[in-house]
């Protein structure tokens, strides 16, 4: 198993890759070499290995499956389909639309199986590459029996909701049945919150890519009243530790607060509430407000 081993940056060039990927990612992507997490877990995963990352967020894990996905499906994989398993509809779509960019460019079709869509039966029997929710996959393997006949590679996006009471169960029931009917199939876990990595890694046999780095700096700290103290920084350089400081607004407003002054130094903001409803509700009046600032 590998563990935060900083390996150098990994040039596009250097990596046996089919030329129209490389081409695709340099031209379209602006990517000219790998992350080092990026660089660790690709060589196992073009091998066919089964891999395990559990590296943070916005490091790029969801490329390394992209890359093997399309590599293997030309090269000993050809005539097999890749499965590229979500839990989310909308990070279906948003999958679908970055492997159609990189896999349209050698031919590969990529199709979407999340139970909504009018079109989606010719997709699920033709694509290549068939991006679906668990509970959409689950549905299909018991009504379509020969869609299990080609499956030669699977990756699991968002893996530590395996341990999700509502959607785990059924996550893990399709990855047994999987590795049970093709035990040949290249599994690929990815997720940013495991915390049990080399457990998990053994359960699935697979190759364990762990790391703390990251492409941007994190600052974790806390808002008391509009005061913001800087407990932690992550990142790939050291930095000078901000003092603290006190933002400018109203404490009855500090979500608006906290937003301009994220406008003001050019940041990004993300905001999570408990339900569904509330982040509409939250969106709706903060996009009124900043409208006025704007």
């Amino acid at each position: 198993m590998v563990a935060n081993e900083e390996l150098p940056p990994t040039a596009l060039a250097d990596l046996e890759l089919d030329e129209r990927i490389v081409s695709s990612l340099r031209e379209d992507w602006g990517i000219e070499e790998l992350f080092p997490p990026q660089a660790e877990a690709l060589p196992y995963a073009l091998a066919g290995r089964n891999v395990m990352m559990t590296i943070p967020t916005a490091s790029g894990k969801s490329l390394v499956a992209y890359l093997a996905i399309i590599q293997r499906l030309l090269t000993d994989l050809e005539g097999g389909r890749a499965l590229y398993i979500v839990p989310l509809k909308a990070l279906a779509s948003e999958k679908v639309k970055e492997l159609r960019e990189l896999a349209g460019r050698v031919g590969l079709s990529v199709g979407i199986a999340i139970g909504e869509r009018s079109g989606e039966t010719g997709q699920i029997e033709d694509s290549d590459i068939l991006v679906c929710t668990s509970e959409k996959l689950d549905s299909l393997l018991r009504t379509r029996t020969g869609l299990m006949e080609r499956i030669g590679i699977v990756v699991a996006d968002e893996f530590h909701l395996l341990h999700d009471i509502s959607r785990g169960p059924t996550l893990e029931v399709l990855l047994s049945r999987i590795r049970h009917a093709r035990p040949e199939a290249q599994i690929i876990a990815l997720s940013a919150t495991v915390g049990n990595g080399e457990e998990m890694a053994a359960w699935l046999d697979a190759r364990l890519i762990e790391s703390d780095w990251r492409p941007v700096q994190l600052h974790s700290g806390t808002l008391t009243g509009l005061d913001v103290r800087i407990h932690r920084i992550d990142g790939p350089e050291k930095v000078d530790w901000p003092e603290p400081r006190t933002i400018e607004g109203r404490v009855t407003k500090k979500l608006q607060s906290v937003l301009d002054d994220t406008v003001a130094t050019s940041g990004q903001i993300l905001i999570f509430v408990n339900s569904r409803a509330s982040a509409q509700k939250e969106a709706r009046e903060l996009s009124k407000h900043v409208r006025k600032q704007l």
